[in-house]
């Protein structure tokens, strides 16, 4: 009833609300007529591009000559080319890769190098008093390998821990009969239970189980998903690795054998199973040397991806771009992700697609552009087609004007996508070519919703949280005892700089994230964060006077300084004097 008062008639617009309402509560920076509106800050980019696009770049040097005549054919005619409006006209979408980049770029996949996945390693042959191996091997080992051998005994691991560089043939007599025993004992493995063998080994890896039906369990330590998981299994071509195999090791069965014996260990099968492997040679003529993007070249299997989002080129680097620990898998799966994000990798997918991280080798690929949910509601609206319908294709460069100077790249030589240079600007000026007060309506809600997406209001208590809009924050459970240990966890779904205060009954503050463990609050989405951090020795527990405890949690997209967080006496925020702030969250939680 504050903002809607009458109806004033059967005609009456229930929702239009005067601008001079919004300024009951809000110290508005400008005069109710428009002519002192404030500068644009942020809008519209709030943050760098999830696809490194350089528009200065392919505009001066890939599609036109100083002329402004087009170099290639191919080039974008307007922006329309690569951009265009969503169904309900008001966000502007990318083409997709085909729709918009592969004119020019399709001989990234026709020329891409390989990455070995399964070799066999060069060694000292001299060295090996059991095991056969091949004398004019030259390979090295793969970090794809260590991730699958680190799922075997002890002393293999021993072995790889100490390993410093993939080249093998300095290894001492030991090592080199272990670690060859190791391989062999992988390819066996294969060569008994097929994809169920690598998926064994995986799983193991990660940290991750597997339920009685063979099927991924999803906990909060296991970092791969079921999809990861199988694309891994099925684009792995097992036909041509059991070539490989009887290429490489022809006498492997009978020598595992042995060895399986001498280690006490059981072979898995019983001589009426027909294995994977043998069943597959048995029908085929001759050996292999290409299936699908896989490639067997001596002693290597490699794969090269075929085009633009492959599957098991985008699975590998999804399951490797957390590195969470130091143990010979963690080591494996960081090894991966380097090779498959260096300068010359297979595919260079990083070269177009950026990695957000707040935190050393975590990080998160940004496969797609900004996504938008048509039924969020956003602070500021804009409808494109409403302003299309009219224009020719140049208006988009009269609103979206280039800005030759900005060092756009540079904003992707660190992991920090709130730190950026657009290689656009939009200026105040040319909305108000338009929006003048005898041309259109100049009301704040012209531009501005009202009723935003996750904001709940209490007009009341004149108390502003957002619920689970960008920041979600909760608790192990909703009441304590003085002498509890309580546990907060926190998590985003959009990078933002967060902090985390706890208040008492008295008032008193305390700062509980970052802290003394972790100073820095640059947060990612599709991660759980928790105080006090996980593995550490720190407790946080309630303790007197009884009462009511409060859990702040403010997110934005600028970092927060803390000289710029002001309290009420209640233990509550001013939120007069966080005005400046631009708060993307605030969430309480109250313990009794």
């Amino acid at each position: 009833m504050t903002c809607h008062i009458e109806h004033h008639g059967r005609n009456n617009n229930l929702l239009a609300v005067n601008s001079k309402n919004c300024a009951v509560c809000h110290d508005l920076p400008f005069n109710i007529g428009g002519k002192v509106h404030p500068d644009f800050r942020h809008y519209p980019y709030r943050k760098r591009t999830g696809i490194i696009f350089d528009h200065n770049q392919h505009y001066d040097k890939y599609f036109f000559d100083n002329s402004g005549e087009n170099l290639r054919d191919s080039a974008p005619g307007s922006c329309l080319t690569c951009h265009i409006s969503d169904k309900n006209g008001i966000k502007m979408d990318v083409r997709d890769f085909q729709g918009s980049c592969s004119a020019c770029h399709n001989s990234i996949f026709e020329d891409s190098e390989t990455f070995a996945v399964m070799t066999v390693p060069a060694l000292n042959t001299d060295n090996l008093s059991g095991p056969s191996w091949p004398e004019d091997a030259d390979a090295e080992i793969t970090p794809f390998m260590k991730l699958l051998l680190s799922a075997d005994n002890e002393n293999l691991l021993s072995v790889l821990a100490t390993l410093e560089s993939d080249d093998l043939t300095e290894l001492e007599d030991e090592a080199s009969q272990i670690i060859a025993w190791g391989i062999k004992e992988l390819y066996y493995d294969i060569y008994k239970n097929g994809k169920n063998a690598l998926k064994n080994r995986i799983v193991k890896a990660y940290y991750c189980q597997l339920n009685d039906k063979g099927q991924l369990i999803q906990e909060p330590a296991c970092h791969l998903t079921i999809s990861q998981l199988e694309a891994l299994l099925n684009e792995f071509p097992l036909a041509l690795f059991c070539s490989a195999q009887q290429e490489w090791f022809p006498e492997l069965i009978s020598e595992m054998a042995f060895y399986l014996s001498l280690q006490g260990k059981k072979q898995g099968g019983s001589r009426r199973q027909s294995f994977v492997c043998k069943k597959i040679n048995n029908t085929i003529a001759s050996a292999i040397s290409e299936e699908g993007n896989w490639l067997l070249d001596y002693f290597t299997l490699a794969y090269r991806p075929g085009e633009h989002g492959d599957d098991f080129f985008m699975a590998w680097l999804g399951a490797t771009q957390r590195h969470q620990g130091a143990s010979i898998a963690d080591l494996a799966r960081k090894e991966i992700f380097a090779v498959l994000t260096s300068e010359d990798s297979a595919g260079q997918c990083n070269h177009c697609h950026s990695m957000d991280s707040s935190e050393p080798d975590n990080y998160l690929i940004q496969w797609s552009t900004a996504q938008w949910d048509p039924k969020y509601k956003d602070f500021i609206h804009f409808n494109h087609a409403g302003h299309l319908r009219h224009q020719d294709e140049s208006v988009c460069e009269t609103c979206h004007q280039r800005n030759k100077a900005a060092d756009y790249l540079a904003s992707y030589e660190h992991n920090n996508p709130l730190q950026f240079e657009s290689n656009f600007s939009t200026e105040k000026v040319v909305c108000e070519g338009c929006h003048k007060e005898a041309m259109t309506e100049n009301q704040c809600q012209t531009c501005h919703n009202y009723h935003v997406s996750g904001v709940n209001v209490n007009i009341l208590m004149n108390q502003l949280q957002m619920e689970q809009g960008h920041l979600k924050l909760w608790a192990d459970k909703t009441h304590y005892e003085i002498g509890d240990e309580i546990m907060i966890k926190f998590s985003v779904n959009q990078p933002m700089y967060v902090r985390i205060f706890r208040t008492d009954s008295d008032g008193k503050i305390l700062s509980l994230f970052p802290n003394e463990f972790r100073s820095d609050h640059y947060c990612m989405p599709n991660v759980i964060y928790q105080i006090p951090e996980a593995g550490s020795e720190r407790t946080l527990v309630i303790s007197p006077p009884i009462g009511t405890d409060k859990i702040f949690g403010i997110g934005s997209e600028e970092p927060i300084s803390e000289n710029k967080l002001f309290f009420n006496r209640q233990g509550g925020f001013d939120e007069e004097k966080m005005a400046e702030l631009r708060i993307r969250s605030i969430f309480t939680i109250n313990v009794e």
